[in-house]
């Protein structure tokens, strides 16, 4: 998994970290904005774009270190929270 595609695809999702020192504030991308502004095959290996365009929203700083997220939904967690019964 190395593009935008593949990554949504497989249920995982990209978080950003402020890359200022002191700062590390976090949060996760939006999936589907970052594909409609990069594109669907745009490589996550060695990437700087999206990268050195982020503001940190604590800081202010330009530029991010940005990594993946796990999909760590069990298998069938949406099915069972839906059906279960309010007491």
């Amino acid at each position: 998994m190395t593009t935008l595609s593949e990554i949504k695809a497989s249920g995982m999702g990209l978080m950003a970290n402020c890359a200022g020192p002191n700062c590390g504030h976090g949060k996760p991308l939006d999936m589907d904005m970052l594909i409609e502004r990069f594109g669907t095959d745009y490589e996550m290996v060695g990437e700087r774009r999206i990268s050195a365009s982020l503001k940190c929203d604590r800081c202010g700083r330009k530029g991010a270190v940005i990594h993946s997220l796990a999909n760590t939904m069990p298998n069938g967690y949406a099915k069972a929270k839906d059906d279960r019964s309010d007491c």
